[in-house]
């Protein structure tokens, strides 16, 4: 990686660090020597100290505070983004979220933004997970900034967390609700992280990493 992945430059801010992308892009770029300033809406969560324990800065921001959120991005070399729909699944919520994490970041003058979004974000599905992003995606684009979109697809971590399939019979048994003969796509999350720390640091390794426009990105 360039220049940046040295102590000694400006940080990267990573938004989320505490969740699963936010974390695995912070210990990619810790691993790289690289600073990170970690935003966090709690600085008190045992995430969070896991964080300071890598060596990590950490600052309280609140993506309902946008004040909160320029002040975290003064001074930066580049932000990792991303943001989701809530406990509440409400769309309205992820995109004044995603509008508020690009306005401050042009407020704040950030040099390059690497935004998680959607594998199928920039197709207008018009289903509401894609088209949120893709709303993000295109404001992100709008408001000036350098960026780069990475758009993860399904998590193998989910089934670690959320789903894990049962053992049946001594077999293994997985279940989704997808038409047969359609494959799912996977990757693990700390996969994302590597990809996105390593846009975070030299954008012009992606093609289209510097894009001003989504459909190039």
């Amino acid at each position: 990686m360039t220049g940046l992945s040295t102590s000694s430059r400006r940080p990267i801010a990573v938004v989320g660090a505490t969740g699963l992308q936010g974390g695995a892009t912070a210990r990619a770029l810790l691993d790289a020597d690289v600073r990170v300033r970690a935003l966090a809406r709690r600085i008190d969560s045992d995430g969070a100290h896991a964080l300071i324990e890598l060596g990590a800065d950490l600052v309280a921001a609140d993506l309902d505070d946008p004040e909160t959120l320029r002040a975290a991005f003064s001074g930066v070399s580049g932000v990792f983004a991303m943001n989701t729909p809530g406990r509440d699944q409400r769309v309205d919520v992820e995109v004044r979220h995603g509008h508020a994490i690009a306005d401050a970041a042009a407020a704040a003058g950030v040099p390059h933004v690497v935004y998680s979004s959607v594998g199928g974000a920039e197709r207008h599905t018009g289903v509401p997970h894609f088209d949120n992003k893709g709303d993000v995606e295109e404001y992100l684009v709008a408001r000036g900034l350098s960026t780069t979109f990475v758009r993860p697809v399904f998590f193998m971590d989910n089934f670690a967390l959320y789903a894990a399939p049962p053992m049946e019979d001594g077999t293994l048994v997985v279940r989704l609700p997808l038409p047969r003969g359609i494959p799912l796509q996977m990757i693990a999350v700390e996969d994302i992280g590597a990809v996105a720390a390593a846009a975070a640091l030299d954008p012009d390794r992606v093609a289209g990493g510097r894009s001003r426009s989504p459909a190039t990105s």
